[in-house]
């Protein structure tokens, strides 16, 4: 099988570092996050409100009456209470690629050494056959690591929900815990889009794209252990099980591709 494939070119903006650091995550982070929540489809999917053969006027009436004033209490426990102690680590990484693999140099203190790894990636064995190694240039060029955590005390806080048998509380903070972690997520991939100075087309949220471990074309959960040696979460109580699967569970982490061609694979 022959496969025919081309790089997507792309300008390089080397980062303003290399290797990791914290996000200053503070209260105004906080509010951004939750404003940017879609509540209706948290109420819908997340709540399980479906509008599904329902009498629009009583539905929302219901919304309004019962489950904006359920979501507002919740929010505000959260927020009072400090039930997220949200961890947001990133990095960027020098990469090149050689015979179809994607290499990083490994950065400590902020400065490039001459270690060498390999980001495990494979090519999709479907036409096109897409790789996300063909989101980065040959001889140089630059990846981003994220690490976002809603921390353990939500995790516990959960737990204890669940042991209580409170479940209907459960499911819902949990469905909150679910939607904000993704755009505490955003949040820190704009942050870094702006350091490199990027500027979207208009047409998505950001420049390029990230990738976790455990979908297609990266299907090799060890991934996340190369992630986790160079961000160190387990400073902050977040840690990979012998699986390579992330405590707490409200944990993501990715590599991120700044090609403004990148996008997902669907086969």
């Amino acid at each position: 099988m022959q496969i025919n494939h081309n790089n997507h070119l792309h300008s390089i903006n080397k980062p303003p570092f290399y290797g990791s650091k914290v996000f200053d995550f503070n209260k105004k982070t906080e509010k951004e996050a939750f404003d940017m929540i879609n509540k209706i489809r948290l109420f819908r999917a997340g709540f399980g409100y479906s509008t599904k053969n329902q009498d629009m006027e009583k539905y929302n009436e219901m919304i309004k009456n019962k489950v904006e004033p359920k979501y507002e209490e919740m929010k505000n426990n959260i927020i009072e209470n400090n039930l997220m102690e949200v961890v947001m680590i990133y990095g960027f990484y020098k990469t090149f690629t050689e015979n179809d693999k994607l290499f990083i140099f490994d950065a400590e203190d902020n400065k490039l050494t001459d270690k060498i790894i390999e980001i495990p990636l494979e090519r999709m064995p479907k036409e096109p056959y897409n790789s996300i190694v063909d989101f980065f240039e040959e001889k140089e060029d630059t990846i981003g690591f994220t690490v976002v955590s809603l921390g353990n005390k939500f995790a516990n806080f959960l737990k204890m929900l669940y042991d209580n048998s409170d479940y209907k509380d459960y499911y819902f903070y949990n469905a909150i815990g679910i939607n904000i972690i993704e755009n505490y997520v955003d949040i820190l991939q704009t942050n870094m889009d702006n350091l490199l100075c990027l500027k979207n087309n208009g047409k998505r949220k950001h420049v390029g794209c990230r990738y976790s471990f455990g979908y297609k074309a990266l299907t090799n959960m060890f991934g996340n252990r190369i992630i986790f040696d160079r961000l160190k979460p387990e400073r902050f109580g977040i840690t990979l099980t012998e699986s390579y699967m992330m405590d707490p569970e409200l944990t993501t982490c990715a590599i991120v591709s700044f090609c403004e061609d990148a996008y997902y694979f669907a086969n």
